[in-house]
């Protein structure tokens, strides 16, 4: 993904986006036995969250933005954009086998609120993302140790350990 989101050049907009997506932190190495998980329950198909391509970036309006990146995987795995303030919704995309799925913060609070961990949802799949251990980054942006919930509406689950970037 991108070296930092920049304002775009309408910033007066509520919805101004940023040009490129968060920093996302460099991958890290699997650990034994700390692969991504198979998916549990539901009709027995996987969940299979593929990284994102740049071009999925331009779907998500906010004015910063956080990513998820997968121990190992190339790329993000599920990128999301907020404005700031506390009425401010989070909207993600991620890429749910081929498809790219539009997901909406299922709570208010904008950016900083979607910094700390967050909650999105969207036609038939629910993605939490819990926030751990701080990493340093060297910048402004904040990066944590995280895991990533995707849960279908079939009751299917499967869990993803990575970082969760955000920043400008």
């Amino acid at each position: 993904m991108g070296n930092g989101a920049e304002a775009s050049a309408s910033t007066t907009s509520a919805n101004a986006r940023s040009e490129a997506p968060a920093p996302v932190a460099p991958a890290l190495p699997l650990a034994a036995g700390n692969a991504a998980g198979d998916t549990i329950g539901g009709d027995g198909s996987q969940i299979r969250l593929l990284p994102l391509r740049p071009e999925d970036a331009d779907r998500v309006e906010g004015e910063l933005a956080c990513s998820f990146q997968a121990e190992g995987a190339p790329a993000a795995l599920l990128l999301a954009r907020a404005d700031v303030g506390k009425t401010a919704r989070g909207f993600a995309v991620v890429r749910n086998g081929a498809p790219v799925e539009m997901l909406a913060g299922t709570a208010e609070g904008g950016f900083g609120a979607m910094e700390k961990g967050a909650v999105f949802g969207g036609k038939g799949l629910t993605v939490r993302i819990t926030r751990l251990a701080r990493l340093d980054t060297g910048n402004e942006s904040t990066a944590h140790r995280a895991s990533l919930v995707a849960q279908r509406s079939d009751g299917a689950e499967r869990r993803f350990e990575g970082v969760w970037n955000c920043g400008p």
